[in-house]
């Protein structure tokens, strides 16, 4: 669980101490709960069976494996760059550093190397054509009254808006990545739009993107939702943000 503090100085830091809810609802200060925390509660019946579908089948497979192992590796295994064994979210994670060193270096104008180029160049490629200007990567974002904080991956102007974009490694199977999303991708991205929507004061609904990276074949979809979607997942998040902190009685810190 990740709680973080937000500072009389603005700064947001992830709290190493204060590690639990019981711990959180005694102390003092503008607390908040990660965003992916908070809508891990929210239902996908889809993607549930499947994951139960998988630690069962690592667990028939592998009798001696603890539990804590195979629900691990329950979204699956792959294959490094450099030959290691990997689980899905630690080459996500990976891949996510990778495109933000990537979109750092274009920011300052320079180009960026690596062995991960083929995963990262298509979006450059994509913000190019489509003249996307990046102004912050990894951005923190806190609201003390939803006791809600997380970060959001990009952040950039394209015409004449600021716009949010959240970047996910899937395996797509030889479909189209862009249909390779869910609900929560979208809720995550509204409601941290929503956010930075209120911080900058700005006049319309900052449009929201999500950046599937395919990670058999590198092919990588961008998806805008519509805001009729935004709208109606944003309400889906804030829901989920209240019946969170009202079963874990946060408003009563």
């Amino acid at each position: 669980m990740h709680i973080y503090r937000r500072y009389k100085n603005g700064s947001i830091r992830l709290l190493k101490t204060v590690d639990t809810l019981a711990k959180m609802r005694k102390a003092k200060g503008d607390l908040a709960v990660s965003i992916t925390t908070k809508l891990g509660i929210a239902p996908s019946p889809f993607l549930d069976r499947w994951r139960r579908q998988q630690v069962w089948e690592i667990a028939i497979s592998n009798p001696k494996l603890p539990f804590k192992d195979a629900d691990r590796q329950s979204y699956g295994m792959r294959t490094d760059l450099d030959g290691c064994r990997v689980t899905s979210s630690e080459f996500g994670t990976r891949i996510h550093a990778e495109m933000e060193q990537a979109i750092i270096h274009l920011m300052h104008g320079a180009d960026y190397h690596s062995e991960y180029a083929s995963y990262y160049r298509p979006f450059l490629k994509w913000m190019d054509n489509h003249q996307v200007l990046p102004t912050a990567t990894e951005r923190m974002i806190f609201d003390a009254d939803l006791m809600l904080a997380g970060t959001m991956d990009l952040i950039a102007e394209m015409d004449g808006q600021v716009c949010v974009f959240d970047f996910k490694t899937r395996e797509c199977r030889g479909a189209d990545p862009r249909d390779k999303t869910y609900p929560k991708d979208a809720m995550q991205l509204a409601i941290g739009a929503d956010i930075i929507k209120r911080q900058l004061n700005a006049d319309y609904n900052l449009p929201i993107y999500s950046v599937i990276i395919d990670t058999e074949t590198c092919q990588t979809g961008v998806k805008r939702w519509t805001e009729k979607a935004q709208l109606k997942h944003l309400k889906k998040a804030l829901a989920t943000n209240h019946y969170y902190n009202v079963m874990h009685d946060l408003y009563a810190r």
